[in-house]
């Protein structure tokens, strides 16, 4: 099962695979991290994105993705809200 990162309010680094098929057919998915479903824009912010931007700045490469189900949140997650602008994405 997929481990979640979210443990007694804060978050955890968790190594977490997942292995879709066979064991001879099948593809192994690895995941730095699993974001729990009451985890705010600033945490993800805070454990995801400035540990990147501070490589970048250090002339690392860095990609962040958003993978979901549709109507999960991940244009919300990336862009924020964008209609007002209230809620600003990562």
């Amino acid at each position: 099962p997929i481990a979640n990162a979210m443990a007694n309010d804060h978050l955890e680094d968790v190594a977490t695979s997942v292995r879709i098929g066979g064991k001879r057919s099948g593809v192994t998915y690895t995941f730095d991290c699993v974001y729990g479903t009451t985890t705010t824009q600033a945490q993800v912010y805070h454990f995801s994105v400035v540990p990147l931007l501070n490589a970048c700045l250090e002339g690392y490469n860095a990609t962040i993705l958003a993978y979901g189900q549709t109507g999960s949140g991940k244009t919300h997650t990336i862009l924020g809200n964008h209609v007002t602008g209230d809620v600003q994405g990562v």
